[in-house]
């Protein structure tokens, strides 16, 4: 999947007709931005085609968007996302050397939360009324639980740590995604199934919620402010006066003993992308 994303993305710099890297750097990204906004129709297919793999109801209304600035603001935020270095390689369809598996899922990542952030910055999630936009094909329930807040080590849209399973089933309704273990249950929510993550433990109707998380999909904040895409240091720095009860920054991961937990994607880039809340003396949590 991530080899495809970034063939994707190697597309979108092919069809921009870009060529070799400049030696300097801020002109090559000048280069870039001037050629992305030139390419009119293969720009908006790209942009469409990434927002519909991800079954984003704004791809019929990217077309309105201004190409000039989307491009300047891709370039901007995926230099921020991936850092100059592998930004600037990874927009060169034939980088040599290749890049590394590790460095086509960093740069597919970046890539793709940079389309979203740009379409977003000219096109918001949210309705001019204030009010969230409805996506087709999701329930009532799941859309009002995954915009409300997520408040530190409790949970979230009153999914919480402790809720009796026949409850939140009450409040999410039924999900056809279970994983079933000897030691617990996981219900999966949303239109990939993988945007809000409930563990029941013990197993079945007796069980309780254990953990509960949300992706890099989730376009709300925490109780303290913390949002998708923040980096490792400012998620420490909110955090405070709390300190991290275990933390690895190349893993990938924060955890507090109030029940709290943070993903990081991109390795030594820390870029937010996971927020858990679990029961405090729960041992085994996805990093």
């Amino acid at each position: 999947m991530g080899n495809l994303k970034y063939q994707f993305a190697a597309a979108f710099v092919a069809l921009s007709g870009m060529g070799p890297a400049h030696a300097d750097t801020a002109r090559f990204f000048t280069d870039s931005e001037k050629r992305c906004s030139e390419n009119v129709p293969a720009q908006f297919i790209l942009i469409e085609s990434q927002m519909r793999a991800t079954r984003d109801p704004r791809s019929s209304r990217t077309r309105t968007i201004n190409l000039r600035n989307y491009c300047a603001c891709y370039y901007r935020t995926l230099r921020r996302q991936a850092g100059d270095a592998l930004a600037e390689r990874g927009t060169q369809f034939n980088a040599k050397p290749p890049l590394s598996n590790s460095e086509v899922m960093a740069f597919s990542k970046a890539s793709d939360r940079s389309v979203e952030a740009c379409v977003t910055e000219q096109m918001p999630v949210e309705s001019a009324s204030g009010a969230a936009v409805a996506e087709p094909g999701l329930s009532p329930q799941f859309q009002k639980v995954f915009a409300a807040q997520f408040v530190i080590g409790k949970g979230i849209g009153g999914v919480e740590i402790g809720l009796p399973v026949s409850r939140l089933n009450e409040i999410m309704g039924p999900t056809n995604a279970v994983r079933k273990s000897k030691d617990y249950d996981e219900y999966f929510y949303g239109p990939n199934l993988l945007e809000l993550t409930v563990r029941i433990s013990p197993p079945g109707s007796a069980g309780k919620v254990q953990y509960i998380s949300v992706n890099y999909l989730y376009r709300g904040t925490t109780s303290n402010g913390i949002h998708m895409s923040e980096v490792f240091e400012s998620v420490k720095l909110k955090m405070l006066p709390r300190k991290p009860s275990s933390e690895d920054r190349h893993a990938g991961y924060l955890r507090y003993d109030s029940g709290s937990q943070f993903g990081f994607s991109d390795y030594n880039g820390g870029i937010l992308q996971r927020i858990t809340a679990f029961e405090p003396q729960t041992a085994s949590l996805k990093k």
